[in-house]
């Protein structure tokens, strides 16, 4: 199995050890990388030639949202082909919707408790990594152009 690039964009440290332990659990080669607000998540993407291979996003985050991390990250040529995944606590149907209007790539409520935890990210890296095709984050994407109708 290939060594899995994640950036985990989380401000609550204890819920980054959380995931941490759940992804030992889930028995996934990753390579994490944490930044704990949105302007910190921008300027790793913006830095890095090599791009993560997923990006689990917090909603709420001090400062730049999550929403409008995503938004910047899908706005950008450079980084739109990059999965997104928020991963929150909110429960708010609003929020999902919103994700999915800035086009997330999913959106995962943390469950509640370390077992629960730990199924979600087994399903998770299981989904993204053997059965998703995922775009060589080594090379940009093509612009995306859409034709005018004749």
């Amino acid at each position: 199995m290939t060594t899995l690039k994640i950036l985990l964009v989380e401000d609550e440290t204890a819920t980054v050890e959380l995931l941490k332990e759940a992804l030992k659990e889930a028995n996934l080669d990753y390579d994490l990388e944490v930044r704990s607000n949105g302007e910190g998540a921008l300027e790793y993407l913006r830095s890095e030639t090599l791009l993560p291979q997923l990006l689990l996003l917090d909603l709420n985050l001090p400062g730049k949202s999550g929403l409008e991390v995503l938004k910047e990250i899908k706005d950008s040529r450079e980084l739109r082909a990059l999965p997104v995944i928020i991963f929150t606590n909110s429960r708010s149907q609003d929020d999902v919707v919103r994700a999915y209007a800035s086009h997330v790539n999913a959106y995962i409520r943390k469950p509640m408790g370390f077992n629960a935890l730990i199924e979600v990210i087994k399903i998770t890296g299981k989904f993204w990594f053997e059965v998703a095709s995922l775009p060589d984050t080594a090379d940009s994407p093509p612009p995306l152009t859409i034709a005018p109708k004749p």
